[in-house]
């Protein structure tokens, strides 16, 4: 199973990591573009900024700079429409993601994000080579994703955000960009160098030039990135990415007559009239973002309404709720109760006498999904920001440990799950293998917890005010709240488990 949540992550990982590809390309392309027209004949930047939210409308008549221009387009670390902002976000997906994102896409994705901050400061020709090293990283994440994520639910919602935002930026990027190539105010000595430009814009210079020639009428562009399904930049065949995705995921019916519409709308929009155009795209755009509505309304809905606990484990008490680390230490003893069941199938295993594999499966779900994307994502994303505005270190120190010991537990997580989903009867050597790495696991998770305990959490309730202690414990219920829905039947399963061994 596939915690909403994650979903959500993987989905808005792929629109940010595709935007900001898109956006740096664009700016790459305007910017050349502007050194071989005459000054009077570019308005370099300034028509870009119509594709990043939140930025001047009218900048372009009020006297924004170029400079101004390119920070608003790729510097701007709050904005999540800018280069810079959409790296910012992926890499929060992304390691909120991190149970099925393989390591070195978060990786490469820090490494953009790196690369484009440290250019803030600097002169345009500075961050102009900071946008062509995260171009480069970027066709790499393409061959990470490729090669190194295995073709499942979160591989389909990765790269359905990463087609829904290439067709989207497509055509913005045609919308922004679209004066450039009408009569109106230009002449039509520079027609080719402005066509070369938004063809670089758009990503599909090589392959409209192999396909086209040098033609540079309007309908044929139109065409080629309307509903050439021969090309990947064209908004039909993103949606039939799209819909194949679909095609594996449940409750897929809204978002694919969703795209049914879209493809429609792209159809229309091939054979708009020069005068018909911009509404056409407006109108395909408005079409994208019902398959967005629609993604969101079956996959992630808004979880902060959610109805109070409704499987069967004890209320919290009241008392604790102030105090974040005892709520922390209640979901520790909550863990361990599934840790007792593991110890009591390895034990079984010992014995050679027979172990359910589906009982095994039932523990690394719990393990996971309550352990790591609930326990730990309170741990590493809500309290450990707070204790480094405390003066605690990140990288050195309990906080450095804890993070290192979560990623172990992850290792044998993976290892007790493949031995659980073995397709083949169990052999003497698979069972004493079981019985061995779920011991290790347990004395690993004790020690980690007792580590926990000792080095983190005492130093952090001395160090932290009570209203910080609060506002923390504040957000680990609201956070609890957001998930509660979706990890019921993972603790229903684990208290019936519990109840059973237990008798």
């Amino acid at each position: 199973m596939l915690l909403s949540s994650v979903a959500e992550a993987m989905f808005w990982s792929g629109r940010h990591l595709e935007r900001a590809q898109a956006l740096a390309r664009t700016i790459q392309a305007v910017e050349r573009l502007a050194l071989d027209l005459p000054g009077k004949h570019s308005q370099g930047l300034l028509p870009l900024l119509t594709l990043v939210r939140d930025a001047d409308p009218d900048a372009a008549s009020s006297g924004t700079s170029q400079t101004a221009a390119l920070h608003a387009l790729a510097l701007d670390a709050e904005n999540a429409s800018s280069v810079l902002g959409a790296l910012r976000r992926a890499r929060e997906n992304l390691r909120h993601a991190r149970v099925c994102a393989p390591p070195e896409l978060w990786l490469a994705a820090n490494n953009q994000y790196l690369l484009l901050s440290a250019a803030v400061e600097q002169p345009t020709p500075r961050v102009l080579e900071a946008l062509s090293s995260t171009l480069e990283v970027g066709s790499r994440i393409k061959g990470i994703i490729e090669s190194n994520m295995a073709r499942d639910a979160s591989y389909a919602f990765l790269n359905i955000g990463i087609e829904l935002e290439r067709a989207d930026m497509l055509l913005r990027v045609l919308a922004a960009l679209l004066p450039t190539i009408t009569a109106s105010g230009w002449e039509r000595t520079f027609d080719d160098v402005r066509w070369s430009g938004l063809l670089q814009a758009l990503g599909v210079r090589s392959m409209f030039r192999q396909r086209k020639q040098h033609q540079t009428e309007l309908a044929t562009l139109l065409d080629f990135i309307s509903v050439d399904a021969a090309s990947p930049r064209s908004v039909l065949h993103c949606l039939r990415c799209v819909e194949r995705e679909l095609l594996g995921l449940p409750h897929a019916q809204q978002a694919s007559a969703a795209v049914t519409t879209a493809t429609s709308s792209a159809f229309a929009l091939a054979h708009s009239g020069d005068d018909e155009l911009p509404t056409a795209i407006e109108a395909t755009l408005l079409a994208l973002a019902s398959v967005h509505s629609a993604l969101v309304g079956s996959y992630f809905p808004d979880l902060g309404t959610a109805l109070p606990h409704a499987h069967n484990e004890p209320e919290k008490d009241p008392a604790l709720a102030l105090d974040p680390f005892a709520y922390l230490e209640g979901e520790h003893a909550e863990l361990e109760s599934a840790l007792r069941v593991l110890e009591a199938l390895a034990a079984q295993s010992e014995r050679a006498a027979p172990v359910a594999t589906s009982e095994i499966q039932c523990i690394v779900a719990y393990l996971t999904e309550c352990g790591e994307l609930c326990h730990h994502e309170k741990e590493e994303a809500i309290l450990a920001p707070k204790l480094v505005e405390h003066g605690f270190d990140w990288y050195d120190g309990p906080l450095a440990a804890m993070r290192r010991e979560h990623r172990h537990e992850h290792t044998y997580l993976s290892v007790l799950g493949h031995l659980a989903r073995q397709r083949s009867p169990w052999s003497l050597e698979d069972g004493r293998r079981f019985a061995t790495d779920a011991r290790a696991l347990s004395l690993f998770l004790r020690s980690h917890m007792d580590h926990e305990r000792r080095d983190l959490f005492d130093q952090a309730a001395r160090a932290l005010p009570e209203q910080v202690k609060s506002a923390l414990a504040r957000a680990f219920i609201a956070f609890d709240a957001r998930l509660q829905r979706e990890l019921a039947p993972v603790r229903d399963r684990m208290l019936g488990l519990i109840s059973k061994y237990q008798a």
